[in-house]
């Protein structure tokens, strides 16, 4: 049943080194590791921090999803004093997707950084007024992680590690902060696959250390980037976390509808207030294939990572890659990721 799948995978060398798929429906899960790949292989998960991560921490603070950014932070531009917590978390806030920060923050000490970054993203100009449109942000999501390290005096991958411990997870999910052994994080038999070079920034090999250059600047820990995993990890985070009966157990009903579909007052978005949902591109890819599952909810990370899931069901795919390996302008992931759920659909709809 399974056997066309491992066979694109098997096959995916010109994607990345390391390829690895799970797929479930409730209890019944397939994982498949390929190439470089091992089935507790722990990948640079990208932006899917954004969601699992910093999205999460802030629907656990005690703040309404209308706080507005001034009743933190009273010195905030007046420009930004009205953004709230919402628009930040859909991307309607109308921050520039993104920005080289990073240039700058290398030339100063590592502990004044977080200090810099925040200034930096308050004072940019806004692409359009909060709320008045969508625009997917690194920078919002920056200053997202930046806003619960000042509200809880803890560091995001404490804040992470904390939270994460309530879980049930079989494996490991968490940040690689740069000034911390490996080692010390995870078993150290665990594999990290590699993510190319960046020789302008002197790093030769990137491995088990975040792709990113503005999280890299943020010593590995960001809003935006940072996240570490297993795909284990993620599904059984997913699951206990995003399912809607999950979702329940720790959310309003209010913020739980939010998660789940997409928000009618900002028109064309194909955003939740965490996730994206299934589009296709000009050329008639989609990420998701076809034929998959209404009420899909997912991410996309730029180390060639996925996830999608469909929470009333609880049924998933997630694919994680090292395409950037490659370099950055391998995109052969497109196609492979669109074919590999093509073919995972019908499989678990037969389930």
């Amino acid at each position: 049943m399974w056997h066309k799948v491992k066979e694109l995978f098997d096959y995916g060398e010109k994607v990345a080194p390391a390829r690895l798929v799970t797929a479930w429906k409730g209890e019944y899960h397939f994982l498949y590791a390929a190439g470089q790949a091992r089935e507790n292989t722990v990948f640079d998960l990208a932006s899917l921090t954004k969601p699992l991560a910093t999205a999460w921490l802030a629907l656990n603070l005690p703040l309404g999803l209308n706080t507005n950014l001034d009743r933190i932070w009273p010195d905030v531009p007046n420009d930004k004093k009205l953004i709230t917590l919402e628009q930040i978390l859909n991307h309607s806030a109308g921050w520039p997707e993104h920005r080289p920060y990073y240039q700058q923050l290398l030339t100063h000490p590592e502990k004044e950084r977080n200090s810099i970054c925040r200034s930096l993203i308050l004072t940019e100009s806004l692409a359009f007024k909060p709320g008045k449109g969508e625009l997917y942000s690194d920078l919002g999501y920056m200053l997202l992680g930046l806003l619960l390290e000042d509200l809880s005096a803890a560091s995001l991958d404490k804040l992470f590690e904390r939270s994460v411990s309530t879980l049930n997870l079989k494996s490991w999910i968490g940040f690689l902060p740069l000034n911390k052994p490996v080692k010390k994080l995870f078993d150290a038999e665990a594999d990290i696959a590699p993510c190319g070079s960046m020789p302008e920034l002197r790093r030769e090999q990137i491995k088990g250390q975040v792709e990113d250059e503005n999280a890299f600047a943020l010593n590995g820990v960001a809003g935006h980037a940072g996240l570490f995993g297993t795909a284990g990890a993620v599904r059984d985070m997913v699951r206990q976390v995003f399912s809607t009966q999950k979702a329940k157990d720790w959310l309003s009903l209010a913020r739980a509808v939010k998660i789940f579909n997409r928000n009618p007052e900002l028109g064309n978005s194909t955003r939740t207030l965490l996730f994206d949902t299934p589009t296709s591109t000009s050329d008639g890819l989609s990420s998701v294939g076809s034929n998959h599952p209404p009420g899909l909810i997912g991410h996309l990370g730029f180390t060639g990572v996925s996830l999608w899931y469909q929470p009333e069901e609880d049924l998933g795919v997630i694919i994680l890659t090292n395409r950037v390996a490659y370099g950055r302008g391998n995109m052969a992931i497109r196609e492979f990721r669109s074919q590999a759920h093509s073919l995972i659909w019908p499989i678990l709809d037969a389930v």
